[in-house]
Order: structure tokens, then sequence, then C-alpha cells
């Protein structure tokens, strides 16, 4: 079969359409200041631009985007920093934006949206060489940078949560210093003296992400070739310590995977995971929902022919729900669910990601080489895109995923929600100029489909439509969409607060 290649197209065979999701590709290249939203054909359906360099971006269902953009005030600058989070609407006007950068804290790589409308930041915390030193960290030479996570509230305008590896050490060089023990006895620690320093950039973490049915954040890192998933049910002092939370261990790690040799339950044989990148959960209601998907970069330390893969991993849950590990034993699982590879062609030496699709595919990022790939589950290529660029990642929304005005589709007229916020039930107004079916979903942030309401087939004119979120209190989108009998597509996507 051949592939649908955007940009330079070939043709497909109609029945092989079906195997590709009709999607828009959300990306930028590294340094450039342009954001693009393409369809399946290459054709640009919205682009933002700044006058700062974006990394990563992402789509909301009322079709604004956050991105992370390059602060020129940045005291600390590793590769790549950031420091400016702007949310900007389909009309490119700016909604907001807040800083995560000064002396002592940098914002990098990447950022995950919340149920809540939250945003999740993966940044720097600066410790000077004393520090480390002080902390047991051996031959350092410079300050030390350990990652920390921050949950920051638009509606507040501040960090409303906060996490950080430095309170969760552990060292077996000095009795006489903090956190001294032995490694291999608490794999939940992170041993201070694995990985390099360079330049302050420690673990050099690339990846954030929120699993709302765990209430728990998974990070990946570059230098350390692991992941990591940590409580965020805990208050910030819960999260400094070893207890409370959910799981009841507050701050330290609930599951890592990928080198178990960092932690003492391994050798270089058992590594599995070289400088990975986007490690993310598998969303409620899509295929493998509750696995581990990353870009295993597969960049082997003095090794040709390298070569990368899509690794899916099923995390090892006990009848409680715990991530299970036997005792002297390193995290499992050993061999991955599903996996992806195609040999030297498919490589990147570092950036990219995997995400899977709501047609049950995946969606590969090779960050290097500026390709994105969709992959069905019998491991088929069945689009391609050329970015043009070296890119962080890109992701693939299905086209009904927000209220972008894709071909044929016409914004509906005279359509609002009430109350709003509320607090049990809401009423929508609507004003179909056609007659046809109508469907109501309830999306939150992240563009995760948390209610849907079918109306069947309505005449033309003005119609009311009651409903009762049956969800958690937080920010959501309703998304009301109807399809003509003429096949005219019509959408609104509606803010809607909720509250307790």
């Amino acid at each position: 079969m051949r592939v649908v290649r955007a940009a330079l197209m070939l043709c497909l065979p109609a029945a092989a359409f079906c195997q590709v999701l009709d999607g828009l590709t959300l990306y930028n290249t590294i340094n450039n200041r342009t954001t693009y939203l393409k369809s399946n054909n290459g054709q640009t359906v919205n682009s933002w631009t700044s006058g700062n360099p974006c990394y990563m971006a992402y789509l909301l269902p009322d079709s604004s985007v956050w991105r992370m953009e390059v602060y020129s005030g940045s005291v600390m600058r590793g590769g790549p920093y950031g420091g400016l989070m702007t949310h900007y609407g389909w009309n490119h006007n700016l909604i907001e934006s807040f800083l995560w950068s000064d002396s002592f804290h940098q914002q990098h790589h990447d950022i995950g949206m919340m149920p809540n409308g939250h945003v999740l930041v993966v940044a720097w915390a600066r410790k000077t060489r004393s520090e480390g030193l002080a902390m047991g960290r051996v031959n350092l030479t410079s300050d030390i940078w350990p990652d920390e996570v921050i949950e920051w509230a638009p509606e507040a305008d501040s960090a409303v949560w906060e996490w950080s590896f430095w309170d969760h050490l552990i060292q077996d060089v000095d009795p006489q210093k903090p956190n001294y023990g032995v490694v291999r006895d608490h794999p939940e620690l992170l041993d201070i003296n694995q990985g390099t320093v360079q330049g302050g950039d420690w673990m050099h973490i690339n990846t954030v992400d929120y699993n709302g049915e765990r209430d728990e954040v998974i990070v990946t890192s570059h230098n350390l070739h692991e992941i990591y998933v940590i409580d965020h049910s805990t208050t910030t002092e819960q999260a400094r310590g070893h207890t409370g939370g959910r799981r009841g261990r507050g701050g330290d790690f609930l599951y890592r995977w990928g080198n178990p040799q960092v932690y003492d339950r391994g050798t270089a044989a058992d590594q599995v995971l070289y400088v990975v990148h986007g490690g993310n959960w598998i969303r409620p209601g899509m295929s493998g929902a509750g696995d581990i998907l990353m870009l295993n970069n597969g960049d082997r330390p003095g090794s040709s022919g390298d070569s990368s893969s899509v690794v899916q991993i099923t995390p090892p849950l006990d009848s409680a729900g715990d991530y299970h590990i036997a005792p002297d034993s390193a995290f499992g699982p050993r061999l991955a669910t599903w996996q992806y590879s195609n040999g030297t062609s498919f490589y990147s030496t570092h950036l990219g990601g995997a995400y899977r699709l709501p047609n049950g595919n995946t969606f590969a990022v090779l960050g290097v080489t500026g390709m994105v790939y969709e992959i069905t589950p019998a491991k088929q290529v069945v689009w391609t895109l050329n970015t043009g660029g070296q890119v962080g990642r890109a992701f693939k929304y299905p086209r009904d995923f927000s209220g972008v005005k894709g071909k044929g589709e016409v914004r509906m007229a005279n359509c609002e929600v009430n109350p709003n916020p509320c607090r049990g039930s809401a009423t929508i107004r609507y004003e179909l100029p056609v007659a046809g079916r109508v469907e109501l979903k309830i999306l939150d942030p992240a563009g995760r489909i948390v209610g849907r309401q079918a109306q069947g087939a309505k005449p033309a004119g003005v119609h009311t439509l009651s409903f009762r979120p049956d969800v958690p209190a937080g920010v959501y989108f309703v998304r009301l969409t109807a399809r003509g009998a003429d096949l005219t597509r019509l959408a609104a996507t509606l803010r809607l607060a909720i509250t307790e």
C-alpha cells in the first residue's frame, strides 16, 4: 500500500483512507516563530506567529493554542529554554500569558494541559555547587539544576502545586551527608550521583503529561534514560516529603522504567531506553488506554547503525492500583506490549514522541529529521508529513476535536449556554439554519470527551437543549455539532465553567 505524504502527495486507494485519521497536525520547527496547524494534505488551516521562537504548542477544544516561547530575559539558558507561556485564540489574539523564569527557576522543553484548565510546567531549579556537594554529589564543578514540575493556575495567576527532584534524592557515598542510604533499597528515590551535569543541566527532563483518572504526572529524562511517575494528589508540602497523597508516598516516585541500573536493580544489559522522549499515557477510550507510550530514540553510546522505536508498556499495577515492584527486582514489565521500529531508516538521536490516535493508530514524531508518521496496529505506515525542519514534537487532533472551521463547516449562529458558570444542569440555546442531526459533547481542556448526548434529527430553527454535566468542578468545553441534510456541517464550541 502506498503512503499518503503531506506536502509531497501521492495517491492512495480509496479503501485505504479509512486507515488514516482525518485530522489536523500542530507543530512548529525548532526556533521558528510560527506554529502551524495543517490538514492531512499539507494545507495550512491556521498558523500563529509571535516575536519569540516557539518550541512546543498544544491545541485546545475551543481552537485556541497554548505555546511555550523563548523569554529574552532568561538567565538560565540551557537548551531548549523557554520561560514564557502564551495562550492565543483562533484569530491570533493573546488571551493570557505567564512567566516561569528568574535567576533560580527556568521553564524548559514542555508544558502540559490539565482538565481543570491549569498548565503543568517543566523547569530547572538552580542549586549552587556548594549545595550540590553538601547533598553528596561528587566531582561537581558547576551549579546543578534539578528539575521541578509546577502547576500554574491562570485564573489565580500563580503556581498552586510544586514538586522537585531535589526533595527525593539518595546517595551512598558519604554517611555524614543528607539522604545517605542503600540505593537499591530505595527505588522511590533518585541517586544524586547518576548522570552527567553539563552547565548545570542534569537529568534533562523533556516531557510532562497528566493522568486525570489516577491524578498522576509522568516526566521523561533524556540523560538518565528513564520515565518517572509521581502522585499529583499531594499538597505542595506533602510533595516535598515521603508521606501523604492518594498513594501515601508523598512526592517519592510511584514508578520508574527504562534503566534499572541507575537505582542499582540491574546492569547495562538491562537498560531498555536510550535518550527517551515523549512519555505519555494513552487516553481513556483509545486502544491500550492506561498504557504508557514513548519514543525510545535509541542513541546508544559508541554504537553505529542505531535506530529509534515506539514503545508501549503496560504498567505493573496490583489489585489496589499501586505500581508493583518485587523485592530486589526492577520495575516491570520486562517486555513491551507493542513496539514499532524500522531499522536505521526510523531514527532520531533526540527530540520527538509517540501518541495514540482515536482511530487506534499511533502518531510518531522523529524530531531531528522532522518526519511524522501515522502507523497502524499492524505496523504499517499509512501517512507521513515532512515538517521541513527539526521539531520538538507534533500532535495530531481529529478534525472534530475543536471548533476549527473545516471544509464545509459553518459556525452555528445564536448559540449560548446558561447559566455559565453552572452548578447542576445547564441549557444550550442554538439555531439551525437547516435541518440536521445534532450531537452534544463535553470535553475537558485536554480534548478528552467526558460526556456525550445525542439529540437526533432537528428541524431548522431555534432549539434548546438541557443537560447535566456529570463531571467534577472545572473548566470544560461544550461542543455542539449538526450534519445538515445537504451535508453542511455546523458546529459551535462554548467554554463552560462548572462549580462545586
